[in-house]
């Protein structure tokens, strides 16, 4: 049965002054007291979380009483969290954990494909490299997945099958976070074969609120907080350059821990004013995506000159012909509704 949801007009991209496309989403953005501030289009939209679940599948390994026997580095811990793109210091990172976790780059089930550094800076890759799954996005999850079954002394060859134990571990700090119970949560299947989670998107914004709670959780005490911190403080493990979330953490001195997620869905945590933030747009339009967080931000009040910051080229990009010429652009249509 095909869902229905109220999504909205998010953008129009144009052509010599012409309206060409619209991307239809949804937003939403809660207080520290699970109400609603301001929304557009669906609350209660269904949508898979893709890579905006990094942080809690990483969570179990965080909690981990033995963690520290690993001596893991800030970078190695923040690269668990991240959808790294493929740079040098990225898989120098994954190695790490690898090496430190006793784990092999053979154990790893993420899959191959080509570095995301290419599509961040505009190039086009090497036709006779050859690329591993230690250069797949989310290398540095399944790295972190297998240091949790070593410390765990539980078998690795079956890590992603949903009854693992450790699957059953990351549904159940899903479910925590968001809200919710374990059995209200559907899962699929993400790219990199793990197991994924759809949920309402005001559930991920709660997520992403009490991620970066300054609270100590009943269960899992500081390991969110030492989340938000390796996040923040190593943004550059959790994308790359020329990427959304380093920008965005960047611009928000730290307050603000970002994640984007395949088929543009993005989910944001912040800290200053205790607020999370998750954004969906309907057919999945990438382009669409910082778009229309940048101008979330700007109604909220948490940009300010645009023209002062990095984000401006995101914030309306061109759109190009073939010879570099600009022949329209995207902007943003829609205007935050306040829950008062």
């Amino acid at each position: 049965m095909t869902e229905l949801f109220a999504h909205q007009p998010l953008v129009r991209v144009t052509r010599s002054g012409h309206t060409e496309s619209i991307h239809y989403g949804s937003i939403v953005v809660l207080d520290n007291q699970e109400k609603l501030i301001a929304s557009v289009g669906d609350p209660d939209c269904r949508v898979f979380i893709r890579s905006c679940a990094k942080p809690f599948q990483a969570l179990p390994l965080f909690a981990h009483p033995q963690l520290a026997e690993l001596k893991l580095s800030d970078a190695e811990m923040a690269i668990t969290c991240g959808s790294h793109s493929g740079e040098p210091r990225h898989l120098l990172a994954v190695r790490g954990l690898l090496e430190k976790a006793g784990c092999q780059r053979s154990e790893l089930k993420c899959g191959t494909h080509v570095p995301m550094y290419f599509d961040a800076l505009g190039r086009n890759p090497n036709y006779e490299d050859i690329y591993t799954p230690l250069h797949h996005n989310c290398s540095g999850k399944h790295a972190g997945m297998l240091a949790w079954c070593k410390l765990n002394d539980v078998s690795a060859g079956d890590y992603l099958q949903p009854g693992h134990p450790l699957q059953g571990e990351i549904l159940q700090a899903v479910a925590r976070f968001s809200g919710l119970e374990a059995h209200q949560i559907d899962t699929g299947v993400d790219g990199c074969g793990a197991p994924n989670f759809r949920l309402p998107l005001k559930s991920l914004a709660n997520a992403y609120m009490r991620l970066v709670s300054e609270d100590q959780d009943p269960h899992y005490a500081d390991a969110h907080q030492r989340i938000y911190r390796v996040m923040t403080e190593h943004p550059e493990m959790i994308s790359g350059l020329r990427r959304i979330d380093l920008l965005l953490t960047h611009v928000g001195a730290r307050q603000w821990l970002s994640k984007v997620g395949a088929e543009a869905v993005h989910a944001l945590g912040i800290r200053s004013n205790s607020w999370g933030i998750a954004i969906k747009i309907a057919d999945g339009g990438q382009r669409a995506r910082a778009v229309v967080t940048i101008e979330v931000l700007r109604q909220l009040g948490l940009i300010g000159d645009l023209a002062q910051t990095p984000l401006e080229e995101f914030a309306r990009p061109e759109i190009l012909d073939d010879r570099g010429q600009v022949v329209g652009d995207i902007q943003t249509l829609f205007k935050l509704q306040s829950a008062a």
